[in-house]
């Protein structure tokens, strides 16, 4: 469901998140992404779409956006999914909210293992 393959949460209590259950991922391997040009910046939130919360420029949280302009994404460890409004959020993920282009899971591991250097 979620456009990487992952269920975004990003933070201190837990920096890595599975990615297609084959690895972990944290949030320096989506800034990558962002550097690298590999997530495209979409101008709106569309079905689809990843919403990335940062604060102070650095990635808190990530989602998916679903039908209705509405945000899928998992807080805190319990493993839960939350359907929210885009700002209906923690104030600890910030408040600027960028939303990006999904790349396929095949594309996600494929990047990832040579992003940690396979």
């Amino acid at each position: 469901m979620h456009a990487l393959d992952m269920i975004g949460c990003f933070g201190d209590s837990e920096p890595y998140t599975p990615l297609r259950g084959e690895f972990y991922i944290n949030s320096k391997f989506v800034q990558h992404l962002l550097d690298e040009g590999h997530l495209r910046k979409t101008r709106r939130a569309r079905k689809g779409a990843l919403a990335i919360y940062f604060e102070k420029g650095v990635i808190t949280h990530i989602g998916c956006v679903a039908k209705g302009g509405r945000i899928v994404s998992k807080w805190g460890g319990c493993g839960n999914l939350y359907k929210h409004r885009p700002r209906e959020v923690p104030m600890m993920y910030g408040n600027r909210i960028r939303y990006h282009e999904p790349i396929s899971g095949d594309e996600a591991v494929q990047l990832f293992e040579k992003f940690r250097g396979d």
